[in-house]
């Protein structure tokens, strides 16, 4: 494979090629793993914030705008 894409293609074998190739890339589930990660960071920051912060706050001191 890697001998064929050194070689000269002509116009519609190239384009079929470079679809295999990017069809079966892991570039997408990687770019979704990385998102997915940094959400799930997100959402237990949040939590752990609510939980040792938040909790003992008093709500008088809290003014709700």
């Amino acid at each position: 494979m890697l001998k064929n894409k050194g070689r000269h293609l002509n116009k519609q074998a190239q384009f079929s090629q470079e679809m295999i190739d990017s069809a079966c890339s892991n570039y997408t589930k990687k770019k979704l793993a990385k998102l997915s990660e940094e959400e799930n960071f997100a959402i237990k920051n949040r939590f752990k914030h609510h939980k040792d912060t938040m909790k003992y706050a008093q709500k008088s001191k809290m003014p709700v705008d």
